[in-house]
């Protein structure tokens, strides 16, 4: 059984959950979400738990297992998931860890400081040290390694 697809998803108090069919909706104080699940996974809501269940142990079922019960409990928990560090989720047996919100803040407070930089110089000058040259972004998104690729496709 999948670790993830079987732990019970716990309704916290102040959302609503209702199941009906193969759909699945929640409303908390921040709105309504609501999703219909694919596949043979079943929800059932009982008190104030869901528990998750798949029918047999085939390869699509254990896959949608884990997968679907990670979508309801995001839902039901409205985003209020807590940041763990990369060490603490290690621990819990994760073996990649990618921040993208942490990404898209750093990218955004750098960009605020290149644009006021540009409006104040009207250049890009002041940040030249900051920047990489054509051929370091090259490398960085591996246009080098897509070319060579696609050379071998040409014919």
């Amino acid at each position: 059984m999948s670790r993830i697809g079987r732990k019970p998803i716990a309704v916290p108090a102040g959302v609503k959950v209702t199941i009906e069919g193969r759909t699945v909706t929640a409303t908390g104080p921040k709105g309504t979400l609501s999703r219909e699940i694919p596949g043979a996974v079943t929800f059932v809501l009982e008190a104030d738990v869901i528990t998750v269940s798949r029918p047999d142990d085939s390869k699509t079922n254990r896959s949608m297992h884990g997968l679907c019960r990670t979508l309801v409990a995001n839902m039901v928990e409205g985003g209020k998931t807590p940041v763990t560090d990369a060490q603490s989720l290690g621990q819990k047996g994760y073996r990649i860890v990618i921040f993208p919100g942490g990404t898209a803040r750093a990218v955004a407070h750098t960009l605020q400081g290149y644009y006021r930089s540009l409006h104040q110089h009207q250049t890009s000058l002041p940040w030249r040290e900051h920047m990489l040259d054509f051929d370091g972004l090259n490398a960085v998104i591996g246009t080098p390694e897509l070319l060579a690729t696609g050379q071998r496709y040409e014919g």
